[in-house]
């Protein structure tokens, strides 16, 4: 698999990695992106995004039609020196990567025990990304 970040998250041969933590599950206002945040195990806070894919429906209104690939987002903060007063800050910037179905759906199951104890306001997104995920985006009839 290309991503380099997938060891942190998941399996390593038959070893299962410890240490990642979900942080929230969110649902976009621009029509339904679902989200699941979580640190991986070297404690980089991620986001497994599953940006939606409107079309507009016979009464001309926005339908859901299914969703993009996945993405993973990151945050990578750079300590900077300023060469004019020497002194050191951080800098940070958004990362993105695009997932396979198929990644996403190993991210999910190592996240799914963990969703039994967690805590949210949004604990049908969890749910509706595995099945999302399991249908590779495709919206069935069941949602």
């Amino acid at each position: 698999m290309p991503i380099r970040w997938i060891k942190h998250l998941c399996s390593v041969g038959s070893q299962r990695v410890s240490g990642i933590s979900p942080t929230s599950l969110d649902t976009y206002r621009d029509g339904g992106s679902l989200s699941v945040s979580f640190l991986d195990s070297s404690g980089t806070a991620r986001t497994l995004l599953f940006p939606v894919r409107l079309a507009i429906d016979g009464a001309k209104k926005f339908a859901r039609a299914g969703y993009f690939p996945p993405q993973m987002e990151w945050c990578v903060r750079t300590p900077r020196i300023s060469p004019i007063t020497g002194l050191e800050s951080i800098d940070t910037a958004m990362m993105t990567e695009a997932v396979t179905w198929e990644a996403a759906r190993r991210i999910l199951s190592e996240l799914a025990p963990l969703m039994l104890q967690f805590q949210s306001e949004y604990t049908q997104v969890f749910p509706m990304m595995v099945a999302i995920a399991a249908n590779n985006g495709r919206i069935g009839e069941s949602d």
